[in-house]
Order: structure tokens, then C-alpha cells, then sequence
């Protein structure tokens, strides 16, 4: 490419060429990583940085089963993918991979037209495989601050092992989250029934949260997120929340409990899926991600903040806001459940929705009145 300024090519404008014809020593380009064959894996990461296209170069005897490959696990819709039987000599601003190579994210973004960024581990036989599988395990692992303190120590452990179990296979992360959902479901029809089945309704609503914890990593794994996923996943923890309050209601009041249980919980849960709703509203207008946990509240979000966490009450606000997370929150509920102890476990549950629902209240005031803030989490 001659003549061509290459840093001034923009990241839309170049092309990823993977060659996708094996040398002695790399395992063939359709070979599965993290339940994607490598051809198919470059490709999906050229479309989530954003290239413009990419070209598979391809000797004629395996260009059948490439194109299986590619037609198998599409990239996503628009996103141009041509397959060749020799290097391409046009002006296309191209940046050059070996599909038998595992490449970072951020390299592989950073890199110019024409060059051939170096690879995390070239891919010659298992051993490298099974390296760079654990490779993709570990980058997917998320921090202590952003997962809560027992989805970090107990529920992701557990999830992570079916998460490598179900990687490769077709069970896709929307299934994953439609099956957390049917637990959190039936967790609520169960606790309907009233206290003899609490301690049932507790496992499956705890197990409900574990299992959510697999689509994501899922969806990193084999660079299968999506928009739908992510309404999908906000929604089904919504779900399963609200109706585990309404299941409360309904079963307190089946054991002879008075008709304001039944508000509480009924009632309680509306009050929740229209908070719920706002929130999705709010997130779709900024453009934010679809999750809740990321809303941006007036007072921003202290455990993501990058500032240093010095001093007693420092670290003691920092330390409460992991008492306010998901996952703590639903551990709570179970085991006030499994010790059958319904109207407290339905007292947190009403007394969440509602410190939910003055805080928006306060949120759209500070908005009102304060014309031109910036949200926080927003640029």
C-alpha cells in the first residue's frame, strides 16, 4: 500500500486478513477455542472492534469447510466477510493475522494498516489450546468490584464450572438467561404455596442467581453479546425478584396471614417492575447498557469510582455499598426464606422496592432541577 498515510487510517476503514492456511506445527483454522473454531473467532472480533470487513485466505481444498465454518457461526449482520484463495493485493487498508493465533483485544484494536500485531500464543497443538482457553476464562473473570462479594467467592465459582462445561456446546446465552429466569419463576410459585415449601423456594431462587452469573461469561467467551442479550439479562433478574415478592404475598396470605401481606407483596412487586421500567427508559435514552446495576444515580456509582479508597469512613462507605448489591441482597431473601421466616423475608424484599422507588423519586427531582447535569457513567 503504497503512499498510504496508515496512521491515518480510522478503525473502520481497515480490514482484517486472516490467514487461514496451517503451517506444520498449527492446529487448522477450524479448530474450536472456547466453542468457536478460530477462523469464526477472528472474524466475530474484527466485528465487535469495529473493521470494516475481513478477508479469510484459504487454500481451495479447505475453503468447503471454511465456509461451513463461517456460514455456521455468522458474524454479525452487515458486517462484510470474504473468503479468498490468495493474499489480496488491493488498496484496502489491511491488518494481518494468522488464524492459528490467539490476539488481545487491545493490540488488535491499536494496530495500524499493514502491520501483523504479535499474537498472545500461537496455537501449535493442545497444550497451547487448553493455555489459551484458560486465557479467555481468566479475561472474562471479573473484579471484585464489579461482581459483589458472593458472586465473586461462591457463585461465580460454581457457575464457572458450567460455564466450561456448556462453552461448547449450542446452548446459547439467551438460553442461559430464560432458564435463571424459569428458576427464579418457579422459586415464586413454590413460595406461593406457602412456608412448608420455603426452603425449596429459597434453593431454587439462590440457584436462579448462580446460574445468571453463565450467560454472561458465555457471551464474552464466544463474542456472542448483544443488545437482546443485555435487555434479556436486566429483565430476567427483574423478573424473578418481583415475582419471588408477589409469591411472598400470596403464600403469607394462604397461611393465614391478613389481606395487607397480599398488598404488600402484589402491590410491592408493581411498585418494583415501574421502577424497573423507568430505569430501562433511562438507560435506553443515554444509551447506557441495559443493567440496572449501571444506572447512573445522581450520586454516581462509589464502587466503580477510580478514586483512591483512603481513611476509616472511606472505606466504610465503599465497604456498604456491597450490602446494597444484587447478589447479597437475593442471599439474604433465601435464607430468611429456607428458615421460614416468609414475612421477614418479604419485609426486605417491600423495604428494597421502596428505598428503590423514593430514590428514583429523589433522582428525577435532582434532574428537574438541575437543567444540564451530566449524568454520571455518561460522557
Amino acid at each position: 500500500m503504497p503512499g498510504m498515510d496508515r496512521k491515518a487510517v480510522t478503525l473502520r476503514e481497515r480490514w482484517l486478513r486472516i490467514d487461514a492456511r496451517p503451517t506444520v506445527g498449527e492446529v487448522a483454522p477450524t479448530t474450536r477455542l472456547a466453542g468457536v473454531p478460530l477462523v469464526a473467532r477472528h472474524v466475530r472480533l474484527a466485528a465487535r472492534l469495529a473493521f470494516r470487513g475481513a478477508v479469510v485466505v484459504v487454500e481451495t481444498p479447505a475453503r468447503a469447510a471454511v465456509e461451513r465454518v463461517l456460514a455456521a457461526y455468522p458474524a454479525p449482520a452487515g458486517f462484510a466477510v470474504e473468503v479468498v484463495g490468495s493474499p489480496v493485493d488491493d488498496d484496502r487498508p489491511f491488518v494481518a493475522v494468522r488464524a492459528a493465533e490467539l490476539h488481545s483485544r487491545e493490540v488488535l484494536a491499536a494496530a495500524q494498516a499493514g502491520e501483523s500485531p504479535p499474537p498472545v500464543i500461537r496455537l501449535g497443538g493442545a497444550a497451547q489450546l487448553s493455555a489459551a482457553e484458560d486465557r479467555l476464562f481468566g479475561d472474562v473473570k471479573k473484579s471484585l468490584d464489579a461482581d459483589g462479594i458472593v458472586s465473586y467467592f461462591f457463585m461465580r465459582p460454581l457457575a464457572r464450572v458450567a460455564t466450561r462445561i456448556l462453552v461448547g456446546t449450542r446452548v446459547s446465552p439467551n438460553q442461559v438467561t430464560l432458564a435463571a429466569m424459569a428458576f427464579g419463576l418457579a422459586a415464586s410459585f413454590v413460595v406461593a404455596r406457602g412456608v412448608a415449601l420455603a426452603p425449596a423456594a429459597a434453593a431454587l431462587l439462590w440457584l436462579g442467581a448462580a446460574i445468571d452469573h453463565i450467560d454472561g461469561d458465555l457471551a464474552r467467551l464466544r463474542l456472542e453479546s448483544s443488545r437482546l442479550g443485555e435487555w434479556l439479562d436486566t429483565t430476567a433478574d427483574d423478573v424473578s425478584t418481583f415475582s419471588f415478592l408477589a409469591g411472598l404475598g400470596v403464600g403469607i396470605h394462604g397461611d393465614g396471614g391478613g389481606e395487607l401481606w397480599l398488598l404488600l407483596g402484589v402491590g410491592g412487586a408493581l411498585v418494583g417492575v415501574l421502577c424497573a421500567v423507568t430505569q430501562y427508559r433511562d438507560l435506553y435514552r443515554l444509551g447506557l447498557p441495559i443493567d440496572t446495576a449501571r444506572y447512573p444515580w445522581f450520586f454516581g456509582t462509589p464502587a466503580e469510582s477510580d478514586a483512591p479508597r483512603r481513611g476509616v469512613l472511606s472505606l466504610t462507605f465503599y465497604a456498604t455499598t456491597f450490602l446494597f448489591r444484587r447478589d447479597v441482597f437475593i442471599t439474604v431473601i433465601a435464607l430468611t426464606a429456607a428458615f421460614g421466616a416468609l414475612r421477614a423475608a418479604a419485609s426486605l424484599l417491600a423495604v428494597g422496592v421502596a428505598v428503590l422507588a423514593v430514590l428514583l423519586v429523589v433522582h428525577k427531582l435532582v434532574e428537574a432541577f438541575t437543567p444540564g447535569r451530566t449524568p454520571a457513567g455518561t460522557s
